[in-house]
């Protein structure tokens, strides 16, 4: 009897003694990139960077970051320009909010400038709005990045 009331306040301080454990998930980025428009020129490639969040098993809201960036290549596969759009998302399986949208520029050409650029979240979605220009042709171009309430990146 004295054995079973050992092993019952044993079970019982085990059940309240605090667990360290990492219940978390880390996953890689996942790349996904196509080529909008190509000629003699000029090559113009849209790549989607989606990155979770480390995940916590036991977390009801999850966060997740994904990034679009626009590019514009010479001949040589140089980028001459870039626009990047980062959306940050956070999904519950019910619904789905872009927390934080922005945006950044890069110019490596005195050929080519930018003569406007945003960002802003609205909803679910991360929306990115810009005009390049260089001296024959003007780009306006709007991205955008829409999360799933499951966390699926478009």
């Amino acid at each position: 009897m004295k054995q079973r009331v050992m092993s019952l306040v044993l079970a019982l301080v085990m059940m309240c003694m605090p667990i360290s454990v990492k219940a978390e998930i880390e996953y890689e980025p996942i790349v996904t990139e196509e080529i909008v428009y190509q000629d003699a020129e000029y090559k113009i490639r849209v790549v989607t960077i989606v990155e979770n969040e480390n995940v916590s098993c036991f977390a009801v809201t999850k966060t997740k970051s994904a990034s679009r960036v626009w590019t514009v290549e010479n001949l040589f596969g140089d980028v001459v320009v870039s626009y990047t759009l980062k959306g940050k998302f956070s999904y519950d399986g019910i619904t789905a909010t872009c927390t934080s949208a922005t945006y950044s520029t890069t110019i490596d050409s005195i050929l080519w400038s930018f003569e406007s650029a945003t960002a802003y979240a609205s909803g679910a979605k991360a929306i990115g709005s810009f005009t390049a220009k260089n001296l024959l042709k003007t780009v306006s171009e709007t991205l955008t990045l829409t999360c799933s309430k499951t966390g699926v990146i478009s």
